[in-house]
């Protein structure tokens, strides 16, 4: 099953499902799927796990949530960086959602609604707190600023409190929001 395209800031049309990642090469008369990653039933150092997200940084690192892990493709190898089982994601369509914030450093969201902030330097994640926010993440967007959540409870806006913290609003009580797509 296909769950997300993705087109990459140098105009390359990805498609990421089950059986993993692959390029969509459009010829006059021929479209080609060139395979970048292979999908495996059982995660390996170089395959992907049933993927169910993909995000590109500023850097054209790739990061592409599994159930149970985050993987991180920098174009030549991955690296998986596994969660807690509390983090784990028990949807069939959703696990980790990403957005860059404005220092370049990543947000990692999972499906039950923690958050991480992704330290390049270190190469370590940090969990933040997030008192006023117990739903699950649906998708996770940075839109003119500011983070935007559509969870199983409403719609929020977020904002990250020196790296520690997310602090959330919620704009609507709307149930089940899927997905978000900024104009």
């Amino acid at each position: 099953y296909i769950k997300q395209l993705l087109k990459r800031r140098d105009g390359r049309l990805l498609v990421l499902n089950d059986l993993g990642l692959n390029e969509i090469i459009n010829l006059v008369d021929t479209v080609i799927f060139k395979k970048i990653l292979p999908g495996t039933r059982v995660p390996t150092d170089s395959s992907l796990w049933y993927p169910k997200s993909i995000f590109e940084d500023s850097y054209g690192r790739l990061w592409i949530g599994e159930p149970q892990s985050v993987v991180l493709y920098d174009g030549q190898k991955i690296k998986r960086i596994s969660f807690d089982r509390e983090h784990n994601s028990s949807s069939f369509i959703r696990s980790f959602n990403f957005v860059e914030l404005h220092d370049n450093t990543v947000l990692i969201s999972t499906f039950n609604g923690g958050f991480f902030i992704y330290n390049p330097v270190t190469d370590k994640l940090k969990q933040l707190q997030t008192p006023d926010f117990k739903t699950e993440v649906n998708h996770l967007v940075n839109w003119n600023g500011a983070i935007y959540i559509a969870g199983r409870n409403g719609f929020y806006r977020a904002e990250v409190i020196e790296k520690s913290e997310i602090r959330t609003e919620r704009i609507t009580q709307s149930r089940n929001l899927s997905y978000l797509l900024p104009l």
